[in-house]
């Protein structure tokens, strides 16, 4: 627990603060929440009645407000599930290495070139309130912006692309992609569309392969041009690499 926390949690023992959501309480310290959420702070500002006032956050699905919380207490929160595996034959999940390769390769026929990945990448998309799911860390990031979480759209982008390194779902991705810019409409707030543009420069023959990210693509400009940024920044890296490695043989002959 942060230090700052475990301060405030001393400064107020009693849970005098109550989160409602789709019929369950949470019990809180009104001292952490404020000190956390801007907006729930900023209601409870100048609170003078009798017992512990009530915020209700029927909006959000409950494993969205319980991480949420963990956030709030802890400065962190972590998604749960394992990473997907494919069972086909007896054989273990699929290695790293068959990915990146296959992203490198690339296929227009992806279902039969690969059906190991196919399996995996194209299979139904997964819950989007499961805690291990693109789309979970998506909410985390939309629940930022809207309760005022400094620093929490930061670690969900974080949470976000670590997944990505990982594996994913590509319908899963949609979904993320399509839910990220419903409601976040702020041109300032870029964190995570950055990070979606870098996916999908990275798996670009993969993700285009799914019809509706390249529907998409084509309908939000932006989302190009998030995607041409990181292939820029990519191209950068690659060349200051080799600047690099060109005068380490230059000092070395």
């Amino acid at each position: 627990m942060e230090p700052s926390t475990a301060a405030a949690m001393q400064e107020a023992q009693e849970n005098d603060l109550e989160l409602k959501c789709k019929g369950k309480t949470f019990l809180v310290h009104r001292f952490v929440v404020c000190m956390r959420s801007d907006l729930i702070a900023a209601k409870f500002e100048r609170w003078s009645h009798g017992g512990a006032p009530t915020y209700n956050m029927d909006d959000e699905d409950i494993e969205v407000v319980e991480a949420l919380l963990g956030y709030m207490y802890l400065g962190r929160y972590k998604w749960l599930r394992p990473l997907p595996t494919v069972e086909d034959d007896g054989s273990d999940s699929l290695p790293s290495a068959s990915v990146n390769q296959a992203v490198i390769q690339g296929s227009n026929s992806l279902r039969d070139a690969f059906p190991h990945l196919a399996k995996l990448l194209f299979e139904d998309s997964h819950s989007h309130t499961d805690p291990g799911s693109l789309t979970f860390h998506v909410k985390m990031y939309i629940a930022a912006d809207v309760y005022h979480v400094s620093a929490l759209n930061e670690d969900a982008a974080s949470q976000f692309w670590e997944m990505c390194n990982h594996s994913f779902v590509i319908l899963e991705l949609a979904d993320s992609v399509e839910l990220l810019w419903a409601n976040i409409t702020s041109e300032s707030d870029t964190c995570m569309k950055k990070v979606v543009g870098k996916v999908m420069f990275l798996y670009y023959d993969l993700v285009m392969a799914c019809e509706r990210i390249a529907n998409f693509m084509l309908s939000r400009d932006d989302l190009g041009r998030y995607v041409v940024e990181a292939a820029k920044k990519m191209q950068a890296m690659v060349r200051e690499e080799l600047a690099r490695l060109s005068r380490e043989d230059s000092a070395n002959p």
